[in-house]
């Protein structure tokens, strides 16, 4: 029921007859709505204490909104260079390049940062099983907003051809 309700808020907020305050109260609705869900998958995920929860959160959430702002900036990039991709020069793109490079390692240097200090209240396997509960939820959510036919594999004919199992790695496929 939730899910038809996101998607419906979705399909709602992508037409141009609604108002940008309408647009913007549903995609906060529905940002709201997932980080609910993030929060109790998570805490259920890593059996969080509440004592573990309360020291947990405020620290993630802070984690999480440095790991938004370094996404919004590789966003930036790719979108440069998917607009402008035919007027740049290859050192403009080289210099792009470098800079995505030292984005990626800002954000993994991030997260070996918040690692330590999750490891100062939680467990090595909590800590370790937080990066294997994001993974998972981000795939849920992705599965839950383009579901596949049954039966379909990870890919469909128009992303790969008209054999799902054509391709580099048809072994892995299955």
């Amino acid at each position: 029921m939730k899910t038809n309700i996101i998607i419906c808020l979705l399909i709602l907020s992508t037409f141009p007859l609604f108002s940008r305050a309408q647009n913007h109260s549903s995609q906060q609705e529905m940002w709201n709505h997932f980080k609910a869900q993030k929060i109790a998958f998570l805490t259920a995920t890593l059996k969080l204490s509440p004592e573990e929860s309360q020291k947990f959160w405020p620290i993630y959430n802070e984690l999480e909104k440095k790991r938004i702002n370094i996404q919004i900036e590789k966003k930036k990039i790719m979108q440069k260079f998917r607009k402008e991709s035919t007027s740049l020069s290859d050192d403009e793109v080289s210099k792009m390049i470098t800079t995505l490079d030292n984005y990626f390692l800002d954000e993994a240097k991030l997260v070996k940062d918040y690692n330590k200090r999750f490891l100062s209240f939680l467990s090595p396997k909590k800590v370790l099983a937080l990066s294997q509960a994001e993974n998972k939820f981000r795939a849920n959510m992705i599965r839950q907003f383009h579901p596949r036919p049954e039966g379909q594999g990870p890919m469909n004919e128009h992303e790969h051809g008209a054999d799902s199992n054509s391709g580099p790695f048809p072994d892995l496929i299955h």
